[in-house]
């Protein structure tokens, strides 16, 4: 099945670096539709509660579900989206990000890491390029989010130690999956002002137009979406 092309853009970051909370306004920028693939965690995973009691135990599960759906997810959206734009929240490409943070913190093993990798490899070449909106910010300006919007799950895992293995992860895929995605676009969130209010809010979306505009003429033609 063929489909129009379309201009995919996946926000990645780190917990807490403004991938949910920036989504609207970067979809209002590119005029765009949306994929809240991220939201999968917080509302349909059967394996969440599991997953938060033991790692070691459910995050291969939890990992293998929530990229199989986010696969799935992407891929029904941009097949109905009418809109040259579309922006994902984390994505299939998150989930790597997640995985191999489980597995440089030993809560997964190298043959689990091994076949995720595998399978990722495999999706990516069946789903679609994309451009990454990256979203940096320090490990402290992190923490301080995750304290502020107080999730106990949050609160009670998301340590210093395991946001470094996140950006590690990060890291690694931007220098290792050129393949998966066209271009890196990254934004320092610590230059983003408060987005409720509405100033903030105009001075962040003309900061993605800039961005996204050295990008826009090639990105037909670099980043088509994969048939299959």
């Amino acid at each position: 099945m063929t489909t129009t092309p379309k201009h995919i853009i996946t926000i990645i970051g780190n917990i807490g670096a403004g991938k949910t909370t920036t989504l609207p306004f970067v979809a209002k920028a590119l005029d765009a539709d949306v994929v809240e693939a991220d939201d999968l965690f917080q509302t349909l995973n059967p394996f969440r509660d599991r997953y938060l009691a033991d790692i070691k135990r459910w995050g291969f599960t939890n990992e293998l579900w929530m990229a199989h759906k986010r696969v799935g997810l992407i891929k029904s959206a941009v097949e109905q989206s009418t809109k040259e734009n579309i922006v994902i929240d984390s994505g299939l490409i998150m989930s790597w990000v997640y995985t191999k943070s489980h597995f440089l913190s030993g809560k997964m093993d190298k043959d689990e890491w091994a076949f995720f990798n595998e399978l990722f490899t495999q999706w990516s070449k069946l789903s679609l390029k994309t451009t990454l909106l990256y979203l940096t910010a320090p490990v402290d300006v992190l923490l301080k989010r995750i304290q502020t919007r107080g999730r106990d799950y949050e609160l009670e895992m998301y340590k210093k130690e395991y946001l470094e293995q996140l950006e590690m992860g990060l890291k690694d895929l931007i220098a290792n999956f050129g393949g998966v995605f066209d271009n890196t676009v990254t934004i320092d969130y610590t230059e983003i002002g408060r987005l409720t209010e509405p100033q903030p809010q105009k001075e962040f979306m003309e900061l993605v137009q800039k961005k996204f505009s050295y990008t826009a003429s090639g990105m037909e033609e670099q980043n088509p979406l994969l048939t299959s």
